[in-house]
């Protein structure tokens, strides 16, 4: 989720990844929020259901890169 990296001066600058709510990724996916929340709920350490997601307190977060790793995972497995 945090990213550090060096500027073109050797400074250490620190970048956080853009955390997506379930109303943003329900919108790019088109899937109601209740198949979020139901996939979430699915979700174990043995298998992953939908997009990976967390809990900010009572709020279920998701990365930009895991709901992207996600879609191409999804077209990867139409072949």
């Amino acid at each position: 989720m945090q990213k550090t990296n060096r500027n073109h001066e050797g400074t250490r600058t620190t970048q956080i990844a853009e955390l997506m709510s379930v109303d943003d990724v329900s919108h790019v996916l088109g899937v109601p929020k209740a198949t979020l929340y139901r996939w979430h709920s699915m979700t174990t350490r043995e298998r992953q259901v939908g997009p990976r997601a967390f809990r900010v307190g009572r709020h279920l977060r998701y990365l930009q890169e895991d709901v992207t790793a996600y879609i191409h995972a999804q077209r990867g497995s139409l072949s």
